[in-house]
């Protein structure tokens, strides 16, 4: 089952806290104010009705600052970010692409605001599965950030972990651990234990130890990521969401269906509140339900849940998706399984189709 990646809520605050600072002009402050409501709501999870508070404050932002300004600038980042967690995909490419082409106009070119855009555009590539365009990204705000700021900071250890993440993807394990044990150690120093950040990476060492064989560990680190946030933020924000999906996939992989499918239900209801309704996350849930039905014995029920989960992948503009391959592929075992061999063999040749389009895109060249 297929881990989920809690949503950047972390770098969200970082972007904000920016534009948040106080500043000399009078005529900033209904700015400021818009910015501060966004945070508010942003860091609650409440990214819809951010929404439309962070379009004025891109239009304020132009009215008040000019089209080329740092400001309006970082209110198109923030805009996009909104539009990232929404799983709004091209709105958010598009948002980030027109910051960083401000940011590069008028900024020196290892300004650490170049860095953070340049950060939610990996984040933006990982998501659609562009491995390629993502790495390259994550290393360039790396190699900022490590120029410019401190050894020791929480933006750089943030990137760390992201990259971490992006190479585990990549079945690529020896790059992965190390950057996930350096973010870990540097946020221990500089963050209080009950920082969100902290949590961030113990759901990055879960993941780690579950692909190494390693599933009491994972467990024992979930659980303490579960109660760091769920200290520190809503009871229905989509960070806990996404730490029960990941802690139900770990009992399932254990076999312990009974404590896994409680779990999915809840984080399913926390992203219906949050999320449009085809959001990814959503459809995560839905495929990973499927297979507990299709383990116990509860075929309609299951290919019920497959189809929901695939109707939530074809509403991505990515017409390769890899999502979709593996939801593709669980449906068709699942017709092979209950004997229904012509609706079976269409979908698994569409799946592998696309698992060789996205194996061939994403073959990364080592320095």
């Amino acid at each position: 089952m297929k881990p989920l990646q809690t949503p950047l809520a972390f770098l969200i605050t970082l972007a904000l806290w920016v534009l948040a600072l106080p500043t000399i002009f009078a005529q900033e402050e209904d700015l400021n104010t818009l910015n501060q409501e966004i945070s508010k709501l942003a860091g609650a999870g409440k990214f819809k009705e951010a929404l439309p508070i962070a379009e004025r404050a891109v239009e304020v932002s132009k009215r008040t600052h000019g089209l080329e300004d740092p400001t309006t600038a970082n209110s198109l980042d923030n805009l996009g970010q909104l539009f990232l967690d929404l799983g709004d995909f091209s709105q958010a490419e598009r948002l980030f692409q027109q910051a960083l082409a401000i940011q590069e106009k008028i900024l020196p070119p290892e300004d650490p605001k170049i860095g953070l855009t340049v950060n939610d555009l990996a984040v933006l590539y990982q998501d659609k599965g562009q491995y390629d365009k993502a790495l390259a990204h994550y290393l360039r705000a790396l190699g900022i950030w490590q120029k410019v700021l401190p050894p020791q900071n929480r933006i750089t250890a943030t990137c760390m972990n992201s990259l971490a993440e992006l190479y585990w993807a990549m079945g690529d394990y020896a790059k992965a651990e190390p950057l996930y044990q350096e973010a870990f150690r540097i946020r221990q120093k500089v963050l209080p234990p009950d920082d969100p950040g902290i949590a961030e990476s113990l759901v990055s060492l879960a993941l780690l130890h579950r692909t190494m064989g390693k599933l009491p560990e994972a467990e024992r680190e979930y659980q303490k990521a579960l109660r760091i946030l769920q200290k520190v933020l809503p009871a229905e924000h989509p960070d806990i969401a996404a730490i029960l999906f990941n802690l139900a996939a770990l009992y399932g992989e254990m076999g312990q269906n009974a404590k896994a499918e409680p779990l999915y239900q809840q984080a399913l209801h926390i992203f219906q509140q949050t999320y449009p309704p085809e959001h990814p996350a959503i459809g995560h849930c839905f495929k990973n339900l499927a297979e507990l039905a299709e383990q116990n014995g509860e075929y309609d029920k299951a290919e019920s849940l497959y189809n929901r989960s695939l109707e939530i992948c074809e509403k991505d503009p990515n017409p390769n998706n890899p999502e979709k391959a593996t939801v593709l592929f669980d449906l068709s075992a699942l017709y092979q399984d209950t004997g229904q061999y012509d609706k079976a063999e269409p979908l698994a040749k569409e799946a592998l189709r696309i698992r060789e389009t996205v194996f061939v895109r994403n073959i990364i060249t080592p320095p």
